[in-house]
């Protein structure tokens, strides 16, 4: 068996964390975001934006290997919604695994780790985003002691809703 590591994201990694990014959102959200925008989903993009994050250490990038493949990652920070006390509530931006890695306790790995990286910040909630169609997903973070707290945000210029979910640590 393989080993599994957790281990705090470099920019080495981004070129992967982006890959993996895009073949994720490919995956998770056909027939729930129209083809036409996951096809122009564009790696040099996503590169930057995560290249961006890192320069400016807006929160906490973390990636999943299996053996020495990395299979995912995840982001937090502190929660980026105004009415959310920022000293008490992380935010989980980003949770993603290489399609064919879904379902094998990897998420939950990623889950955990996230959450007990906000524990030792002091944090004493986590939120997060997801598209209120995303069922798989929902399904994940309810069976994970996340709930719908309510908060729901609509894209402006595309019209999909997203929910926003609530844990305590």
């Amino acid at each position: 068996m393989q080993s599994v590591r957790i281990r705090k994201g470099l920019s080495t990694d981004l070129q992967k964390v982006s890959e993996i990014h895009i073949r994720a959102w490919k995956s998770a959200y056909k027939g729930i975001l129209p083809d036409e925008m996951l096809d122009q989903l564009n790696l040099g993009r996503r590169i930057q934006g995560w290249q961006m994050i890192l320069e400016k250490e807006q929160g906490q990038l973390f990636v999943l290997e299996v053996g020495e493949e990395l299979v995912g990652f995840t982001h937090i920070e502190a929660a980026r919604d105004k009415d959310l006390d920022v000293k008490n509530v992380g935010e989980m931006t980003s949770i993603y695994l290489e399609p064919e890695s879904v379902g094998r306790g990897f998420g939950k790995a990623l889950l955990e780790y996230s959450l007990d990286k906000l524990r030792q910040s002091h944090f004493t909630q986590m939120s997060l985003w997801v598209l209120k169609d995303n069922k798989l997903a929902i399904d994940f973070y309810e069976r994970n002691g996340f709930v719908f707290d309510g908060t729901q945000f609509v894209d402006p210029d595309r019209g999909f809703v997203s929910h926003r979910y609530i844990r305590h640590l």
